[in-house]
């Protein structure tokens, strides 16, 4: 006798059930200072002789460092 599928009970909140953005992480480190872009602090960096990635995130260090300097 073949089996029958289990049928499947909810037991916890489907993602579905969450409202939109719930599942996201607030953003870690300083944000952007006064409109400054990454690409902005990221050249500003490389002028000051701080050694930053091509791409990708820069660190709260840099940031921090970007902002004593504009105060």
């Amino acid at each position: 006798m073949p089996r029958r599928p289990r049928q499947r009970t909810q037991t916890t909140a489907s993602p579905l059930d969450a409202p939109a953005g719930s599942h996201r992480r607030p953003a870690k480190g300083p944000p952007a200072c006064e409109g400054a872009t990454t690409a902005q602090v990221r050249a500003w960096a490389k002028q000051h002789g701080i050694t930053v990635p091509a791409r990708g995130r820069l660190s709260t260090t840099i940031w921090e460092q970007y902002h004593a300097s504009r105060q």
